[in-house]
């Protein structure tokens, strides 16, 4: 278990001071992995994803010594150094409105997972603090978010993936959902027989004890908070400069060709300040703290709206999420 909860420093930079001080060469493996970018067609290595965890795999087991990856500590290290490392050139952090993330956390799911949605992520990796959720019977500080392509689809080989790792009283855990149009259900099964598959290989061997049911459960409130980042107008400032924007930093040109620089330091951004101002001048609470009298307003919960924009059936058409928020009902 990875305690972080003695200091005063924020979460995540405490689990990337952590990830830094085992493997003091991330810079140097990050520049290797692009290296072999470089030659590396784009078929395989799209350019919405920071490093393929495949990718970056094969650059740690070429900085070790031979069988690193055979003790799970090692192993654990590895899958969270591929998180931590792409969110270390941003650092963006999402604090949510309370009144918002409520009613997010309370919205209905949508059925199928929105890939092409999803993979709006406004940078390589980002991190969201949250607070009274739990995540696997554990209570729940935040998550990281990011792109991969990877071999998680039995079927079709690499895919498009969803990282999420929860960042828990029990340490982070890891949660990879392939975004092939299907549900978040659909997802952990073809997780399940991916790992199912290779669990001799060192990839969960305790699979057949983790309860998917569960997982699947408690990651549709963090689906919802990121469809909300990633919808077509979400509410995101930055106190210390008004009216920026996050993006996904690029590298940047330097004597030699092109280097990657990490983030001096993390940056916050506010999201729904606006709107969770206007869910409570209408009186939204969160679910469990209604008062029970029933001349009391009451709103619907919120809940996601697809729908298409552009030309029909021409190239432009996109297809987007929009969230509907709580709508008052009306008093008796």
């Amino acid at each position: 278990m990875n305690d972080t909860s003695q200091t005063n420093e924020l979460r995540p930079i405490q689990h990337l001071r952590r990830i830094k001080a085992a493997l003091p060469n991330l810079s140097e493996m990050v520049e290797a992995a692009y290296k072999i970018k470089a030659v590396t067609p784009a078929e395989e290595w799209p350019s919405w994803c920071f490093i393929p965890r495949n990718v970056w795999v094969g650059c740690i087991i070429e900085s070790r010594e031979d069988g690193y990856l055979d003790k799970p500590e090692n192993l654990r290290l590895v899958m969270q150094s591929h998180i931590l490392c792409a969110w270390r050139y941003g650092q963006g952090i999402y604090e949510f409105d309370p009144e918002l993330l409520a009613a997010l956390v309370d919205s209905d799911a949508p059925g199928k997972l929105p890939a092409n949605v999803l993979m709006r992520l406004p940078e390589w990796c980002i991190y969201v603090p949250v607070s009274g959720l739990k995540f696997y019977k554990h209570e729940l500080y935040g998550f990281f978010a990011s792109l991969d392509f990877a071999f998680l689809d039995v079927d079709s080989g690499a895919v498009p993936c969803l990282n999420i790792t929860e960042d828990t009283s029990n340490g982070l855990l890891s949660t990879p959902l392939p975004l092939t149009n299907c549900t978040i259900s659909e997802a952990f099964e073809k997780v399940t027989t991916f790992y199912k598959k290779h669990k001799g290989e060192g990839v969960m061997k305790d699979v057949d004890n983790v309860d998917f049911p569960l997982l699947a459960e408690d990651i549709k409130p963090l689906i919802s908070i990121l469809l909300y980042l990633c919808s077509n107008a979400p509410e995101i400032d930055n106190k210390r400069k008004p009216g920026t924007s996050p993006f996904r930093i690029q590298q940047k040109r330097v004597k030699g060709g092109l280097k990657w620089f990490p983030a001096d330091g993390p940056t916050v951004w506010s999201v729904g300040t606006e709107i969770g101002e206007t869910l409570r001048n209408a009186g939204y609470s969160a679910p469990g703290t209604d008062t029970g009298h029933s001349k009391r307003p009451h709103l619907r919960r919120g809940h996601w709206h697809g729908y298409w924009s552009g030309p029909r059936k021409s190239e432009e058409q996109t297809f987007g999420y929009k969230w509907l928020p709580p709508m008052m009902v009306a008093a008796d």
